[in-house]
């Protein structure tokens, strides 16, 4: 087989591969979206409808013992993702944060409305109560738009034994209003380029271990390119 032709049938699975991964993302946020006022109610309703009864764990007879459904793992958590990037509006405040707690989280649900924290807060207390392993981050992002570096906060997920890096604030396209997915479980590598946690968080979660032992030449690196001083 020539090389054009290998490269075309390279490109052909590439686009097979994205139609898949977008008619995956376009089903499981019709069933978010498709949550009723009751359903709605309160964190422990709306978790059991976006988890979908999916169990945390199946018997593998391959190796006959019963492991972690990661698949289903990444479902509920897409479908917390894309619930509150299309239900919860983004309204600046200057209102006092707390630590994430549900009752905190349970008035986000109620007034559907907060900051970046805010967001992070619901996000944490769903995936939480939908049996995922989840962190909620505090630190600085930046913006294309933004001159400087600014206060944010966001979430981290272990999917299939690995952290990825979520925020279900920017998730919505201000443009479209349609949700975005770019933020959805970004490898650590990735989300650094445009958001950094505390130092002082590095060693206290699993999900910043990965800055904690960080050369500390590569994470100057990194404050420089977010124009951060120090």
């Amino acid at each position: 087989m020539c090389r054009a032709s290998m490269f075309l049938l390279a490109a052909l699975f590439s686009l097979i591969q994205v139609a898949q991964a977008e008619e995956s993302y376009a089903s499981l946020q019709r069933h978010a979206l498709a949550a009723t006022a009751k359903d709605e109610k309160s964190l422990d309703s709306l978790a059991k409808y976006l988890d979908r009864g999916r169990p945390r764990t199946f018997y593998d007879k391959r190796v006959k013992f019963r492991t972690r459904n990661w698949a289903g793992d990444y479902a509920s958590a897409l479908e917390i993702y894309a619930w509150i990037a299309s239900r919860i509006h983004y309204v600046d405040s200057d209102g006092e944060q707390y630590e994430p707690s549900d009752p905190e989280a349970q008035w986000v649900l109620t007034t559907r409305a907060g900051v970046c924290h805010d967001y992070a807060v619901l996000y944490h207390a769903l995936a939480k109560k939908a049996g995922l392993d989840v962190g909620y981050v505090y630190g600085t992002a930046r913006t294309d738009s933004a001159d400087v570096p600014g206060p944010h906060a966001w979430n981290a997920v272990c999917i299939g034994g690995e952290w990825r890096m979520v925020d279900s604030c920017w998730a919505r396209d201000d443009v479209t209003g349609k949700v975005d997915y770019k933020w959805f479980l970004l490898s650590p590598e990735r989300f650094t380029e445009t958001h950094l946690p505390r130092e002082d968080e590095f060693g206290h979660q699993p999900c910043c271990a990965y800055l904690q032992n960080m050369d500390r030449k590569k994470l100057q690196q990194i404050r420089q390119k977010m124009g951060l001083r120090r």
